[in-house]
């Protein structure tokens, strides 16, 4: 099983090589610039935060469904195809993009009492969104990817904890890699 573990986990480590050799920091930066700008449209300046801690809220959701969605692929509850993930993952999406709707008046005074406690600045929060965006990216691409790959099946011959693991310290890396990378203005 721990030569099993150590093929997995090199795997993995390859396939996220092949999934940001060629990813320009530059593609980032205008994508996540462009949202930044958006959400800083007709407002104050703890608008702007508010709207960004709500996609905070909505990438944590996010992050649970595609751990959820691909622990379920790799211990063989999900078909490992293409259709089936991208249902699974946006389904997810759409749900949690609701729930971060349906608790929004309770999370906007979290999050002021956040950004007093912890000293939070506008600066501060950019950056946590512009990485969780592209952790989250990472994260989608990674698994779509996955389901075309001859040897995917590879990965349900391992622990699905540790697999997971594996692939979201690889995910962690890449987007705070490229998080650091970014020059974003407010």
């Amino acid at each position: 099983m721990e030569d099993r573990q150590k093929q997995i986990a090199a795997w993995v480590e390859q396939g996220f090589y092949q999934l940001v050799k060629d990813a320009e920091v530059e593609n980032f930066e205008k994508i996540i610039q462009a949202a930044i700008d958006d959400k800083q449209k007709d407002g104050t300046t703890e608008m702007f935060c508010d709207r960004l801690m709500l996609n905070l809220a909505y990438y944590e959701r996010n992050a649970a469904v595609w751990y959820t969605t691909f622990k379920m692929v790799l211990i063989g509850q999900l078909d490992f195809s293409t259709a089936v993930i991208e249902t699974e993952l946006l389904t997810g999406q759409m749900q949690a993009r609701q729930e971060v709707e349906e608790q929004r008046e309770v999370l906007i005074p979290i999050f002021h009492e956040e950004y007093e406690k912890k000293a939070l600045t506008p600066e501060i929060i950019m950056y946590d969104y512009a990485y969780m965006s592209i952790a989250h990216a990472l994260r989608v691409d990674f698994l779509t990817v996955c389901t075309m790959q001859e040897q995917r099946e590879l990965l349900r011959e391992g622990d699905a904890t540790e697999t997971l693991r594996v692939i979201d310290g690889y995910v962690q890396y890449y987007a705070d890699q490229f998080a650091r990378q970014l020059t974003l203005t407010i």
